[in-house]
């Protein structure tokens, strides 16, 4: 498991944490804006809780044996439950931000038990079931049993109610730490049974000279837009477009309906991020881009805008929201946020009529 650094603004949150365990409570549900960091707080006091010398009663030695376990990501006495897209955020997967790059654009709900289904975006009823049987076996290093559960809000119908149980009879030494964005969006009964502690976007100030010290340039305008959550600013700054690939594209994108789509699938990589929720894709014989509002302002920023064409009369394009910014095919049908290539004879409606 990554390693777990404090982070400046979680201190009131900690201390609440901490006279919650102090008065006995199991079950401590942390809300809050996304990109604030609730999901490493939670594993940083789950990390306290198993210390073997600190005992949850100070920070973490991080040198006794269970301190180690929980560095490699194989503690026996915790539990980290997340759904099936979010596994990077499992013990021994890699880093534990708030999000991972992409994650909720490419995951989607799982929808059989076929190896080409994409990861379930819920948390199962399966994985709920399992902490009945971690919760009935003793603790493997004599102290606490440890439960991270998040997002809380995709927990669906049949796991939240089956989670009411452990939260309702929790065995002993057993915490549970769940994690939510969207306290509102959470099953009633599960926030009832939790004691909450909110964790606030931290003072401007504070993230900006945390975001400095982290050499994120434009701190201050980067901060801003992303509603003054910090880690918001971390995790864009390293899905930003790279200079070279930018230039490709805003090259591609001034030659627009001069280039034939085997020219912009023979120039493009396969697959390049290009910021936010955004991914470049090279399928077959033509390019697909699938853009944010925000990643699509930034790539074409110095061309003259292109106006928005007609919906195409074969009905394939999904009826949702988007802009427009030119298409591989010829350079003005391109739809931001959702694009399906047209299927009829290959062509857009633009270049069938041209």
């Amino acid at each position: 498991m990554a390693e777990l650094s404090p982070l400046p603004w979680h201190g009131a949150s900690r201390t609440a944490i901490a006279g919650l365990r102090s008065r006995g409570v199991h079950a401590i549900l942390l809300h809050g804006p996304a990109g604030t960091g609730k999901f490493d707080l939670a594993l940083a006091r789950a990390r306290d809780e198993l210390c073997e010398r600190s005992l949850g009663r100070a920070p973490a030695c991080g040198t006794c044996d269970s301190c180690r376990l929980f560095a490699a990501g194989n503690h026996p006495d915790l539990r980290v439950v997340v759904p099936d897209a979010l596994a990077w955020r499992r013990p021994g997967a890699g880093s534990a931000d708030e999000e991972a790059p992409g994650a909720e654009e490419e995951a989607a709900p799982a929808t059989g038990g076929s190896s080409k289904s994409r990861p379930s975006r819920e948390i199962r009823i399966e994985q709920v079931r399992e902490l009945a049987s971690f919760a009935s076996l003793s603790t493997h290093r004599g102290g606490a049993r440890v439960v991270v559960l998040g997002p809380a809000e995709t927990l669906n119908a049949a796991a939240a109610n089956a989670l009411l149980k452990g939260l309702e009879e929790p065995a002993p030494a057993s915490l549970y730490l769940l994690v939510t964005d969207r306290i509102d969006r959470c099953l009633p009964t599960i926030v009832s049974r939790c004691s909450g502690v909110r964790v606030p976007v931290p003072p401007r100030e504070m993230a900006l000279n945390w975001l400095r010290a982290q050499a994120i340039p434009d701190a201050e305008e980067r901060l801003t837009d992303a509603g003054g959550a910090p880690l918001a600013v971390v995790r864009q700054e390293s899905r930003d477009l790279e200079p070279a690939d930018r230039d490709v594209l805003l090259a591609l994108l001034r030659l627009g309906p001069r280039l034939s789509a085997g020219e912009i699938a023979s120039r493009v990589p396969r697959e390049i991020p290009i910021g936010g929720r955004s991914r470049c894709f090279n399928a077959g014989g033509g390019t697909i881009w699938r853009i944010g509002w925000r990643a699509a302002f930034d790539i074409i920023r110095g061309i003259p805008p292109i106006s928005r064409p007609s919906r195409p009369r074969d009905g394939r394009w999904p009826p949702r929201p988007g802009g427009w910014i030119g298409c591989a095919t010829c350079g003005r049908c391109l739809r931001i946020r959702s694009m399906r290539a047209p299927r009829s004879k290959g062509r857009c409606s633009i270049s069938s009529k041209a």
